[in-house]
């Protein structure tokens, strides 16, 4: 594992010789483990960038998450933003539309919160005393709205009631004319719905939907 330190955040950069990158944001109350690391440098289709929020921050810490934009930039410099694909699922998938909207970046997002009031109004009491500790909750349909600088999108969310609601407020973003696609889980449960294996197929669709006629979405 080549795990490095960019000012005070640790995460972990595998190479592979691509010329895509994912990214793979760590989700709420995962410490400083890599989501996903195991499976997904088993047999890796791009390069890989594994980051984590210990601190259950949304990513945003008391700096609006300007540390971790930074790391994403020093990073992203070396491929064509056309190419780099952010994943992140409820804590995470916030924060992958959020540093997503602003670098150019295609986004994979399961059932993300999109206004953490809102959010916090309807989860249960763990998320809410996460929710609670977060100082400046940038709500992601003002902040995005009109100014949206990312790429495809492709957003999969399930039927608790926290997600239909932050859903909702999702479909009331001005993405422009980026594609979107969108996937509905019949489930109760804020569960994760993704096979760790159909990320590439996702991320290679996303990046390559605009230049397709028809297309397949990944069986789940």
């Amino acid at each position: 594992m080549n795990e490095l330190i960019f000012k005070n955040k640790k995460y972990v950069y595998e190479q592979y010789g691509n010329n895509s990158l994912l990214v793979i944001l760590n989700t709420h109350n995962q410490g400083e483990k890599y989501f996903g690391y195991a499976s997904l440098t088993k047999s890796p289709k791009s390069d890989l960038l594994f980051i984590t929020d210990p601190n259950n921050s949304y990513y945003l810490d008391d700096d609006n998450g300007e540390t971790y934009k930074e790391l994403l930039i020093n990073i992203s410099e070396k491929y064509d933003k056309k190419r780099i694909t952010i994943f992140g699922t409820s804590m995470a998938g916030y924060a992958a539309l959020y540093f997503g909207s602003q670098l150019g970046f295609n986004i994979i997002t399961s059932n993300p919160q999109i206004d953490l009031d809102v959010s916090f109004e309807i989860s249960w009491p763990n998320l809410r005393e996460t929710l609670s500790k977060i100082e400046n909750k940038i709500s992601l349909k003002t902040f995005i709205s009109g100014n949206y600088r990312g790429g495809n999108i492709f957003i999969i969310y399930g039927q608790h009631r926290m997600d239909i609601a932050n859903y909702k407020l999702f479909c009331e973003i001005d993405f422009g004319e980026k594609i979107i696609i969108k996937k509905h889980i019949n489930s109760i449960e804020h569960g994760f719905f993704l096979r760790l294996e159909t990320l590439h197929e996702i991320q290679f669709l996303l990046e390559n939907i605009e230049n397709s006629i028809e297309y397949n979405i990944p069986e789940f």
